[in-house]
């Protein structure tokens, strides 16, 4: 008997059965028999009854959305191979996957024609200035993809007859739950015959995935209309809405159809569940996996960079630094390398106790950050970085989050930061505590050399950072830069007679290093007397056997804010900075030269001088005065040393070894995740939703999927719960993304001949050079040579191509004649197509506001709340508008950003005089004012696509009332947001500030701005040229300039 069990055992450990958690974007096959879906970041296949599933794809990319030719034979999917998602197609009779897209931009599969000849995909590739995405089709068997309905849309698929496509239009992410709002996404139906297009969903939440029933007459998709996303039908022309599923709470996502309407396969909950459209019957679907894991759960990985930070110890002699969450130590010549951390949690905030004998830094392992102590135990070997035994201490056991620690000089205590940003001295002899500082948020600090003094920066209740001293005894403090622009990151000089910091008080509003002395005589005190008493420390010093000269700081408090000096003068902005050890010199990170590099000025701004070159981007900056090195972690967490002469710059190097423990890592990036909502999330309530109920409902999931893509989904789902706009997670990234160029040609998508039909050529692109020009009309035939044949996409043959010559062969077909002709031009990066195609764009809503105003108004639009916005925006305000009576302003697809107040700065001047110089023309000297004021009337453009700062800015000037608004209600989009790094290098972002109109005291997130006038853009008015909310604001300007004379 204990045979037959053992041999039973040896069995189901072979024969057993993987956990299948997460299976994703389901598609059942033609005839309903079977369900292909995504997991583990592969296709699978499983019987729609359930069962055992078997492979179709192993890569180890992530492969997803399939869908099934009409004929079942084959299995269009996207995958991510190359960095970005293109097109493949699997095969079953020919048992190969081959690729058919190869831009730059990803494509994501939505379905096949009915003829199953090509493939449908949504992708952002459009010729539209425009955030959406377009509907593309690409042959089967190879090809140039073209557009498939020349209109902004996604999750498009086509009638069995052909004649019909229902799409999607709208912008909110599938995954976020409760959005009521104009950037919804709603249904639409394009009849391919008539050329016309009818809206077939008006709810002002989400409806999406549309999907035809097999009669055609039948349209299936998901709408959240009673609260929740279920799935719903309705006839072709929107009539007859009836609900199919009544789920509450979590819903449906990614449904897939069969061709035959016998069976509706879903994602819900985190499980595979299907519905009988006939019986109305629902089902979670049973999926058993062989024990196959693509993947293994724990993985080495070797690192020679990536140090997210470093610290030198006292004595020159160890470094310590971060790499993946984990604390190593290495002497200092890259010997010797000790991992003092092998786990799962994130290791950080390092600092040396000024004897070098301990290690202090922060860890999440009791679920919050704390405090800890390491020492060596090691009886032969006291340094760390040789240490086989070490000793931890646990210095804090708060539910509060401490960080950024640093050590008396003494070392008697330990200063650290806890909950928001109080700043707190911990005695490391009894362990008691006090606050010294209570601030909500972030304290940047330092002690002073001879630890009685700290000095600070923090916020005020205007976002202005300004810098403060406080006495660690009595508590006295005082404000020491006093200025309504942010003043940051302070540095005692060595000796202590000076207080740096950067400050962006200038008119320029960069930041520069400016420094205050702390003492009334140090003030009065000429350069030449200050030399001097640099070299009598120097002196002193040496008559000491290099010992330092004692430190004691003095400071007069009485007008201290008025004995600041400027130290840099250049354009570009200073960031991390650290003082010499005898406090005459100062090393910098400025960009100055149009790359962030390292650079060094004499206390007095003089003998400027660059140490690196080529854009190291230095941060962490040390001056080790026993090494006389200048030491700095570099890009690509490279740590590197150079001399204070800029000579011998070198990459201190090291080999880590790092176990990565899956699940527990991803345990750790989610809470990481949760834990930044949970301290910093603007709204205390969470918008009703109980967010520590979200950590247990989403966490166990994400410890337990197998891909970033599935984890990251994993989180949004999370972040949707909340109905908040600036929320997100991405990366990291483990395939680098190979680059399409881009000729600025758009192809006629009706052609059928040799070649590519040149529909249009876009203004200033590529292909409009003088010499080499392409025309509208020409055939493109071929690409450096290789002819352009019907399954030839010609973004393959411009992979890796961006601003290399290209060879392009131009047909021209006349009567009778055939001429063939060649140019030579540079493919460009999508990044710059997209900036030509903006300014074409542009100029052609300029053009039609000219024509339609008889040159009366201006037209400027604003791309985005941003500096090289703002400074477009200031010269073309001049530019095109100084010489006419009114001016439109459009902020439509504006994303965002800052730039608000600045505009308003332009635009809200009232003027309190004229000047008359002799013989010349009334006006007001622009040299006196400090941007370009425009005193007439505007009118506003805005639309469900301006965001964030773009709603801001129509908040603004409806509540000022400084014009009118014309177009559709902003998204509703605005809440002030940061980001952190998690412990691999994925991006979150952190929505931390509310915005409120004033008065009313209305959130404008998910409260958009309302228009006076509300006109809507429709489907197809795009490709006929129409804009009737441009047109309006036109006509409405006009009236008002009329009715005013």
């Amino acid at each position: 008997m204990m045979l037959v069990v053992f041999v039973w055992v040896i069995l189901m450990l072979f024969r057993g059965e993987a956990q299948v958690i997460f299976p994703r974007t389901p598609a059942p096959s033609p005839d309903g028999q079977q369900i292909a879906f995504s997991f583990q970041g592969d296709i699978w296949l499983v019987p729609a009854t359930g069962g055992e599933a078997r492979r179709l794809t192993g890569n180890p990319a992530y492969d997803y959305l399939p869908h099934w030719s009409p004929d079942g034979k084959r299995l269009a999917f996207s995958s991510n191979r190359y960095g970005n998602f293109d097109v493949f197609v699997l095969d079953f009779e020919e048992r190969r996957v081959r690729q058919l897209t190869y831009f730059t931009n990803s494509d994501y599969v939505s379905g096949w024609t009915p003829d199953g000849r090509s493939i449908l995909f949504a992708s952002r590739r459009n010729f539209y200035y425009h955030r959406l995405p377009v509907t593309y089709q690409v042959p089967i068997e190879g090809g140039t993809p073209v557009e498939f309905v020349p209109e902004y849309a996604s999750q498009g698929r086509v009638s069995p007859d052909g004649r019909y496509f229902v799409f999607v239009r709208g912008l909110t992410t599938w995954w976020r739950k409760h959005y009521r709002g104009s950037s919804n996404t709603d249904i639409w139906l394009y009849d391919r015959k008539k050329k016309t297009y009818h809206r077939l969903t008006d709810f002002d939440g989400n409806d999406l995935f549309p999907m035809w029933g097999p009669d055609g007459q039948t349209i299936y998709f998901v709408s959240e209309s009673d609260g929740t996303y279920n799935l719903w039908k309705m006839q072709r022309d929107g009539s007859g809405k009836t609900q199919l599923t009544f789920f509450k709470g979590d819903g449906v996502r990614f449904p897939g159809i069969a061709a035959n309407g016998s069976l509706i396969a879903f994602e819900k909950d985190f499980d595979l569940w299907t519905l009988d459209p006939n019986s109305g019957a629902v089902q979670k679907l049973n999926i058993q996996l062989p024990i196959d894991f693509v993947t293994n759960p724990v993985a080495y990985r070797d690192y020679s960079g990536d140090a997210t930070e470093f610290v030198l110890s006292p004595d020159g002699k160890q470094i310590a630094f971060t790499v993946r969450g984990e604390v190593l130590v290495m002497k200092e010549n890259g010997h010797f390398l000790n991992a003092l951390t092998e786990t799962p949690w994130r290791e950080g905030d390092l600092v040396w106790s000024p004897g070098g004998d301990s290690l202090v830094y922060i860890s999440d392992e009791a679920g919050q950050r704390d405090v800890y102590l390491i020492t060596s135990n090691d009886p032969q070997e006291p340094l760390l970085a040789r240490a086989t035994r070490f000793t931890r201490i646990r210095l804090t056991n708060t539910p509060d989050e401490e960080f950024m620690p640093q050590f008396s000089p003494d070392g008697k205590y330990l200063a650290f930061l806890r909950g928001k940003g109080d700043l707190i001295l911990h005695d490391l002899k009894t362990g008691q505590e006090r606050v010294l500082v209570r601030s909500w948020n972030e304290l940047h600090y330092q002690w002073s050399p001879d630890g009685r003094w700290i000095a600070y920066s923090r916020f005020d209740r205007e976002y202005n950072r300004d810098v403060y001293i406080i006495n660690v005894q009595t508590g006295e403090q005082v404000n020491v830069s006093m200025h309504p622009d942010d003043d940051d990151h302070p540095r005692w000089s060595p000796d202590g007679t000076r207080l740096a910091f950067i400050s962006r008080r200038t008119t320029d509003n960069n930041y520069d290093i400016w420094f205050v002395y702390l003492t009334r005589a140090g003030f009065e005190m000429s350069d030449e007397e200050w030399d001097d008493y640099f070299q009598a420390r120097k002196e002193k010093k040496g008559k000491k056997a290099g010992k330092k000269p004692a430190v004691k700081v003095q400071i007069d408090m009485e007008d201290i804010h008025k004995r600041i000096r400027r130290v840099t003068r250049l354009p570009g902005v200073e960031g991390d900075f650290t003082w010499s050890p005898d406090g005459q010199y100062l090393v910098f990170r400025s960009n100055t030269a149009g790359k962030a590099d390292l650079w060094k000025i004499k206390w007095n701004g003089k003998e400027l001088k660059q140490l690196t070159r080529g854009g190291q981007s230095p941060s962490q900056i040390i001056w080790h005065a026993g090494r006389k090195q200048i030491y700095y972690l570099r890009k690509g967490g490279k740590i590197s040393v150079i001399k204070p002469n800029g000579q011998d710059n070198k990459i201190r190097s090291f080999r880590a070894r790092i176990r990565i423990d899956r699940p527990a890592e991803q345990r750790q990036k989610f809470l990481e995740a949760w834990m930044a909502l949970n301290d910093y999330f603007y709204d205390p309530n969470f918008h009703g939703v109980d967010w520590a109920a979200m950590k247990e409902k989403y966490g166990p999931i994400a410890e337990q999927v197998y891909t970033t893509e599935d984890f990251n989904d994993v989180v949004r789902l999370m972040l949707g719960e909340l109905n908040s706009s600036h929320l997100g997670i991405s990366g990291p990234w483990a395939t680098q993304q190979v680059q399409s160029g881009m000729l600025g040609l758009r192809f006629d998508p009706e052609y059928r001949g040799e070649g590519l039909k040149i529909a249009e050529v876009l203004p200033n692109g590529p292909c409009d050079r003088t010499g080499n020009r392409a025309q509208v009309g020409e055939i493109l035939v071929a690409i450096n040579g290789q002819k352009i044949e019907p399954t030839t996409n010609i973004h393959q043959l411009l992979w890796n191509r961006v601003n290399q010559f290209v060879e392009l062969t131009l047909k021209q077909d006349r009567p009778g004649e055939e001429i063939l002709r060649t140019i030579r031009v540079k493919p460009v990066p999508f990044n710059r197509f997209l900036d030509l195609e903006y300014d074409r764009w542009v100029n052609e809503k300029r053009k039609k506001v000219h024509q339609w105003s008889q040159g009366r108004l201006g037209y400027i639009h604003i791309r985005a709340m941003g500096a090289s916005s703002l400074e477009r925006f200031e010269a073309e305000l001049y530019a095109e508008a100084h010489d006419k009576e009114a001016l439109v302003i459009d902020v439509r697809n504006n994303g965002g950003g800052w730039t608000t107040d600045f505009l308003l700065a332009m635009l809200m001047v009232r003027n309190h005089a004229i000047t008359i110089p002799r013989d010349g023309e009334k006006g007001y000297p622009q040299s006196r004012r400090p941007l370009y004021a425009w005193t007439k009337p505007i009118i506003v453009l805005c639309n469900e696509y301006s965001f964030s700062n773009a709603e801001i800015f129509s908040h603004a000037i409806k509540t000022l009332g400084r014009g009118k608004l014309v177009g559709k209600p902003t998204g509703g989009f605005v809440i002030s947001t940061g980001g952190i790094r998690l412990i691999d290098g994925s991006t979150f972002r952190v929505p931390y500030r509310g915005w409120y109109v004033i008065g009313n005291r209305v959130n404008m997130e998910n409260n958009g701005a309302v228009p006076d006038i509300i006109v809507e853009d429709l489907p197809g008015d795009v490709v006929a040229g129409v804009d009737r909310q441009l047109k309006r604001a036109v006509e409405e300007l006009l009236k008002s300039l009329d009715a005013g004379k």
